[in-house]
């Protein structure tokens, strides 16, 4: 699903569509079912590409394969800080980093430093945030409260479709029953599946909040600045290496 960062990524939504069954008002609850999961994931769709745009602007994947790490939101923001202060020599007046109560919740901008991609890469942050935020905040919730009232009513269907079931010979009678009670088995997989999703998106974003918060402390950015200066002297000015010039315990796997 690709909800957030990380090595592991859990099955596309799209694989819990259900079989039509051939009982026409089933069938036609099964589209509904179908509406809400391709709406579903198209925002793990957004989600995931707007992940992988970052991590590859912020050097640790490329193509959505791994070069340092693993990427996320707190090694691509660090480091891309760090590569601006490495260009910068460790110069706080060349980098203004603003914490914010409300999204994208930290702004990067550079005062007189040219930085390749550095307007692509602080756009695709902001962007990242901005698409966690909104997706937890309101598209996901409006979207499983959807699901979770299909789900209720699928326990029914079985009893409202008794008239269909009636009017076909026995043999279909009984293996349409039979492919009724799996589908309404099925059913609360989908809403399970979303129950998930937020829970990784909400990690994404308390991930993103405790970043601001860190970057609002007191001398956060003194060491940042002064950290970017010493991968300036090492000669690094790529964010993963930057970041794990800094952070040497957090071992790195480098894939050419």
């Amino acid at each position: 699903m690709g909800c957030s960062s990380g090595k592991e990524e859990r099955v596309d939504i799209r694989h819990l569509r259900l079989q039509s069954i051939g009982v026409y008002s089933v069938d036609r609850f099964n589209d509904k079912l179908e509406d809400v999961i391709e709406r579903f994931g198209k925002l793990t769709d957004d989600i995931e590409r707007k992940r992988k745009r970052l991590d590859d602007l912020s050097g640790f994947t490329w193509g959505g394969k791994v070069r340092y790490g693993d990427g996320g939101i707190k090694k691509s923001v660090i480091g891309i800080l760090l590569q601006f202060f490495a260009v910068g020599q460790g110069d706080l007046s060349k980098v203004k980093v603003s914490v914010i109560e409300r999204k994208p919740f930290i702004k990067l901008s550079l005062n007189g430093l040219t930085v390749q991609q550095a307007d692509k890469q602080i756009e695709a942050f902001e962007d990242y945030i901005d698409e966690i935020n909104d997706c937890f905040e309101e598209k996901m919730p409006r979207i499983a409260q959807e699901m979770g009232e299909l789900a209720d009513r699928a326990v029914n269907l079985q009893a409202e479709a008794s008239s269909e079931f009636e009017a076909m010979n026995e043999f279909s009678k009984m293996s349409s029953m039979a492919k009724c009670v799996k589908f309404i088995a099925d059913v609360p997989k989908i809403p399970a599946y979303m129950k998930q999703a937020l829970k990784e998106v909400e990690g994404e974003l308390n991930q993103i909040k405790a970043l601001k918060d860190y970057l609002s402390q007191p001398g956060a950015l003194e060491k940042l600045a002064a950290d970017g200066k010493k991968c300036a002297e090492a000669k690094l000015f790529e964010p993963p290496k930057c970041y794990y010039h800094i952070n040497p315990n957090e071992g790195a796997t480098t894939q050419k």
